[in-house]
């Protein structure tokens, strides 16, 4: 992608590079959030699609959850970043798209380009089972057309029938977080707070314990205790890399008061014991 920074806000706006202008359709494979581009916008329409794993998305001032098959319509004048949701990563595919072709693809099905611009939040839609499958498939498809007029043709081909899943589906899916919970998962990511454990989490949420527990569930499929133990191990399997660390002494240092319930979370987590871990890491740092 080709990058221009806006220095009154430091937002970034990538631009379709020169190669893939002749096709009009880009066509990019993240392995991890960590591949993504921080806070940034386009010159261009854009598909993303999540191949597999969780992620948050950060767009036009608003949280919204990432699942595997979730497909996203971002439009040029969309503001976004990609957020790992505690320790999930995600893998997705991002195929740019020349405006002209959405413009034509939109006179073709009789629709006005500002449907969809007209929404806060771009259009999204999840695709589960095989739906799921065909989708991967019809996506990677595009690489393998190179970056030239054969691309241009595939893509002009299916892109009616991307938007109109995107726009008419019954399996839309958006679920945007509350703000007051998109906060609190960003504070409960602070050592401070994590460490302190569920007793700090109601406290920030001012919320009941029995809300809390309902929101992580439908937002997370997780209960909070759950998101917070995931950060302590997390926390101390750093601490364990530490030179002379004590096993005993990290387990409390992390926010555990019983050594058996830190093995038990632990293996959970990694999928070995603390000490394996500690064994087999230290060797290689």
């Amino acid at each position: 992608m080709e990058i221009w920074k806006n220095p009154r806000n430091s937002i970034v706006c990538l631009s379709m590079p020169e190669e893939e202008k002749k096709s009009g359709v880009g066509f990019l494979h993240q392995m991890s959030v960590r591949e993504t581009f921080r806070l940034h916008t386009h010159s261009f329409f854009e598909f993303f699609y999540v191949l597999k794993g969780k992620a948050t998305h950060d767009i036009n001032g608003q949280t919204m959850l990432l699942n595997q098959g979730t497909m996203v319509l971002i439009r040029p004048r969309d503001v976004h970043q990609y957020s790992f949701l505690n320790d999930y990563d995600m893998e997705l595919l991002s195929i740019g798209i020349d405006n002209a072709l959405i413009t034509q693809a939109c006179e073709y099905m009789g629709i006005s380009v500002d449907e969809l611009e007209k929404p806060k939040l771009p259009l999204q839609v999840v695709f589960e089972g095989r739906a799921h499958w065909d989708m991967v498939d019809k996506l990677f498809a595009i690489k393998k057309k190179g970056c030239g007029e054969t691309r241009r043709i595939y893509f002009k081909s299916i892109l009616p029938d991307l938007l109109y899943k995107i726009i008419h589906t019954e399996e839309r899916q958006e679920k945007t977080l509350p703000v007051w919970l998109s906060e609190l998962v960003k504070e409960m990511s602070r050592p401070q707070n994590y460490l302190e454990g569920l007793s700090r989490m109601l406290q920030l949420s001012e919320v009941s314990q029995e809300h809390l527990n309902r929101e992580f569930k439908r937002y997370f499929e997780m209960t909070p205790t759950e998101f917070i133990n995931m950060k302590r191990v997390n926390h101390g399997a750093a601490l364990l890399l530490e030179k002379n660390s004590n096993i005993l002494d990290v387990c409390y240092s992390c926010g555990f008061n019983n050594l058996s319930y830190f093995y038990k979370v632990f293996e959970k987590v990694y999928h070995c014991t603390p000490k394996q871990f500690q064994n087999e890491h230290s060797a290689s740092i």
